[in-house]
């Protein structure tokens, strides 16, 4: 027989008062079951995060830099600077960013290499030509980013600034003058037959492009086609009277000014 319990009027509870007291446990059991099974596991994971966010095993212990020339590796390393960082959480994009910083490096990709490396490849600035300065040589690139001081004669056509403005490394000329020039470069050799030698720039005057059938300022990229138009027809005018046009001022349109030497 069952066991009895009595109650404060005096009433016996059998078999009816198991089987409620049953019921209330198995309707409970489950979730007792579920939240202890919510703290193991949430336990389980607190404890898989903090494993993952302080071993040595998910650092990022090497990285690789690939595509450069001139840029020295350890400068790339030391501007990325995840050495050291977790290789899950670290933010690669803010460390292209801090490479592609460096005067050198126009652009960079950075990518992990798993399981605790990182590769950056870079992709270097080339040299176009120089900006003279005073006496200083800048060495540019087509963008006109200013790459170093060069210590030695180098390759590609010369702007020199009369404002003689000092310039360093990363530093920016004046984007527009820059692509002037170039354009210059490769169409006053077809059009005018001429060698480009050096370009002058002054912020009052603009650029003049010194050639060896004389000078001619163009001033900016406005109407340069006309300009050019002009500029020949001054130059088979002259040759036609017998005089050299040494400076072709282009700036006035239909009214260019004309110094012969």
């Amino acid at each position: 027989m069952l066991p009895r319990a009595s109650v404060g009027n005096g009433q016996w509870l059998g078999k009816g008062w198991f089987s409620s007291w049953r019921r209330t446990w198995l309707k409970w059991r489950g979730r007792l079951l579920g939240l202890v099974l919510v703290v193991l596991v949430g336990g389980s994971m607190v404890a898989l995060a903090l494993w993952i966010n302080t071993t040595p095993w998910l650092r990022i212990a090497e990285v690789k830099v690939a595509g450069q020339q001139k840029v020295e590796g350890k400068r790339v390393v030391e501007a990325a600077g995840i050495l050291g960082s977790h290789v899950l959480t670290v933010d690669l994009d803010a460390a292209r960013r801090r490479v592609e910083g460096l005067p050198g490096v126009k652009r960079a990709a950075v990518d992990r290499s798993w399981p605790t490396g990182v590769t950056i490849q870079v992709e270097e600035r080339r040299p176009w030509g120089v900006w003279r300065a005073g006496n200083t040589n800048y060495v540019v690139d087509e963008e006109g980013v200013v790459l170093e001081v060069a210590s030695t004669p180098s390759p590609g056509p010369t702007i020199i600034d009369k404002d003689g403005s000092l310039l360093a490394p990363g530093a920016w000329v004046d984007g527009e003058v820059l692509r002037l020039a170039q354009l210059l470069a490769t169409v006053v050799p077809g059009e005018m037959g001429g060698r480009v030698l050096s370009f002058e720039y002054l912020k009052a005057g603009g650029l003049l492009v010194v050639t060896d059938k004389g000078q001619a300022r163009f001033g900016d990229s406005k109407d340069l086609e006309f300009k050019l138009a002009v500029w020949k027809a001054v130059l088979r005018a002259a040759k036609d009277k017998g005089i050299q046009a040494g400076h072709v001022d282009l700036r006035f349109g239909y009214r260019p000014f004309l110094r012969w030497s």
